[in-house]
């Protein structure tokens, strides 16, 4: 019987993938505007649930809320600036890809657990799967952009996986969810606020904008609550093969607002989300 916390899981992975449909393509200045006033309002948002529900935090805590903040802060920036670069389905299938690859050499580092060279092959499948979809998407072309969309993508599946390994001990020392949410975001939204000034000159309070109010409730807020209850309680590889979806069902959604569908892209989505969930079920 599957996990009832899988389906939190998955509308996460739902609520995500709807807001990088709206968002890929986008100006950077508009995808560093709304991680940094997004996170913000989520980061305030679960504070005061926490502060409601008298979640403190202790000392015991401190050092995996920075852990938390470091490896959030490198998937969330990395893969919102990835999709500024390449589309935000191809973004998401090389994330896919190098996330079982990430997670197989973070569990060698600190187990004796062996690097298998079927996942790496199937690793590297999707992964060619994925430069095949970004060139069709590019009509036979490999541009500068694509490289830096890439490198950023790989960066954004390691902090992933990072986030899923540290929401997994997170629960054993008794951090709960709302505590978790009110605090792990604050590198994400500074960061951002930080590259924005620079690239626009502008500051937060002058370039507010209150369309990203709603799009950041549906697509960080309550995705990350119901993500944050779900990490918490399964193993972190079903939660990889939950985030493998993610790459169609962004694909979908962008062709929803306007990009053609091209169903040999589709059908290559779909080969490699097969071969995502059975690489990361042979790792279970």
């Amino acid at each position: 019987m599957i996990n009832k916390y899988v389906f939190f899981i998955l509308s996460s992975v739902i609520c995500q993938s709807l807001t990088y449909g709206i968002l890929s393509g986008n100006s950077g200045g508009n995808i560093l505007l709304f991680v940094s006033q997004g996170f913000f309002l989520t980061s305030a948002f679960y504070l005061l649930m926490a502060w409601m529900k008298n979640k403190a935090v202790r000392m015991c805590h401190v050092i995996i809320l920075i852990k938390l903040n470091i490896s959030t802060a490198i998937a969330f920036l990395c893969f919102y600036l990835s999709i500024y670069f390449i589309p935000a389905s191809i973004s998401s299938l090389i994330e896919a890809a190098a996330g079982p690859l990430w997670g197989v050499i973070i569990g060698y580092l600190f187990s004796t657990r062996d690097i298998s060279i079927k996942s790496l092959l199937l690793t590297f499948v999707i992964f060619i799967s994925s430069m095949v979809v970004l060139f069709i998407e590019n009509s036979g072309k490999f541009l500068l952009n694509d490289g830096i969309g890439i490198m950023l993508s790989l960066a954004a599946a390691l902090g992933a996986t990072l986030i899923a390994f540290s929401s997994k001990n997170s629960e054993e020392i008794g951090l709960s969810a709302v505590s978790i949410l009110g605090y792990r975001f604050h590198f994400t939204w500074v960061l951002s606020l930080i590259i924005y000034q620079q690239v626009s000159g502008e500051v937060l309070l002058t370039s507010f904008k209150w369309e990203y109010f709603a799009l950041a409730f549906v697509g960080i807020t309550l995705p990350m609550y119901f993500l944050q209850i779900g990490m918490q309680r399964v193993h972190p590889l079903v939660t990889m093969v939950c985030f493998s979806f993610v790459p169609v069902i962004t694909y979908l959604f962008e062709s929803l607002f306007g990009k053609e569908l091209n169903f040999v892209v589709l059908g290559l989505l779909l080969l490699s989300l097969i071969l995502a969930v059975i690489q990361i079920k042979r790792m279970l």
